[in-house]
């Protein structure tokens, strides 16, 4: 009982010193704030970007998946490139870039950076 009381003293205590701590801080110079600021701005960009980056490669995930299906799709086809053009529709662009640029060839592995089907969806509607 003694050890409990005593654990939950320095609870107390130290949740006073934190918020004393936080009361007493001296407040910040306009250097720090503006340092402060674009420190944030530096890592806000940075974020966007990697954000940016990351939504560019489900997109071409997206597009090779369709490439993947529409290749086997017009596997018979009189005229591959027309064919994989209509199944894949405006992703088409990708279909090169996909196989490889080689035509009809099994779309090429994805990179090891590009994110899973859940940090995707996420990525293109959670903005």
């Amino acid at each position: 009982m003694l050890i409990q009381a005593l654990f939950l003293f320095l609870i107390v205590v130290g949740i006073g010193a934190f918020v004393w701590n936080e009361m007493t801080a001296p407040p910040e110079t306009p250097e720090q704030e503006a340092a402060r600021i674009n420190r944030q701005a530096g890592i806000d960009q940075a974020k966007r970007q990697k954000d940016s980056e990351r939504r560019q490669l489900c997109l071409v995930a997206k597009a090779c998946d369709k490439y993947s299906e529409a290749r086997l799709a017009c596997a018979t086809a009189g005229n591959f490139k027309t064919c994989v053009r209509i199944k894949m529709g405006e992703d088409s662009f990708y279909s090169e870039m996909c196989s490889g640029y080689d035509v009809g060839a099994p779309a090429v592995p994805r990179p090891p950076q590009t994110p899973d089907a859940v940090e995707c969806f996420l990525l293109t509607f959670g903005r």
